[in-house]
Formats: C-alpha cells, structure tokens, sequence
C-alpha cells in the first residue's frame, strides 16, 4: 500500500512537470509570432529633386519611405508620370500623398511592418495614382 502512495506521488509530480512544459511550450510558439490590426498610415513624400523620369521618381519614393528596393514603386510611378503628362506639366511636383494601412508583426526577434495602400497626387486624396504594398523587417 506504502508503494502505491509512493507511486501515485512521483506520478502526479510526472503529470504536473508535463503539464508546466506543455504550457510553456505552447505559450513560446504563440510569442514566436504576433500580428496586431492593420491601422491606418498616411505619409506626404517630398519628390523635390526629382527628374521626370520613372526611375528617378520611384527611387525617391522608395528612399523617402525607407524601402531598399524601388521596383515597388514603378508601376505607381509611371501613372505618375502619366498623369503629369497628360495635365500638361514636365515638372515633377514638390510632394504626393500616400493613405493605407500598416501591419506590425513581430517573428522570431525580427519585426516586420507592412503598409498597403494608395498614393494620391493632392492632400484632399481625390486622385488616385495607383496602389501599392510594401514590408520592411527590422532586427537580426
């Protein structure tokens, strides 16, 4: 009787260390990886010195927001263009207006922020110069 005691004890405390593991294993997958709401993100980009190029213009939108690569930019970039065209102008204006969302995850020590949305040619963001969506990763 004395063993059995014994043997339901070291079995409870067996039980209870798998349980405490179980938990923490469980509670390190969910901190691996954490998303919050996508919340709304505006900017005004600076394009002064700018050529009236798609190049020069996707690359200064790319640098002001921080994006290493500009081929993000491009197709918005070219409507850009476009547009200036078409309203008679071969300057490039002093700023254009972007209004989207931002993700913020976070993964493994790295934190990603992901942005989606428009880019505008006034503030009052009644002309829509295309969509684009882009991510940027910070830490190791």
């Amino acid at each position: 009787m004395d063993k059995n005691i014994k043997l339901n004890h070291y079995i409870s405390k067996i039980l209870a260390i798998k349980m405490i593991c179980a938990s923490s294993i469980c509670q390190s997958e969910i901190s691996l990886f954490k998303a919050t709401v996508p919340t709304p993100y505006s900017k005004t980009i600076s394009l002064r010195g700018a050529k009236f190029t798609v190049a020069s213009v996707a690359t200064l939108i790319a640098s002001v927001l921080g994006v290493s690569s500009a081929g993000a930019f491009v197709k918005v970039a070219s409507v850009m263009i476009s547009y200036w065209i078409g309203a008679g102008t071969n300057v490039v204006p002093d700023s254009v207006y972007f209004s989207g969302t931002r993700t913020v995850s976070k993964s493994s020590g790295k934190i990603f922020n992901r942005y989606k949305g428009t880019f505008y040619a006034d503030s009052s963001m009644r002309k829509s110069f295309g969509s684009a969506s882009w991510s940027k990763r910070w830490g190791h």
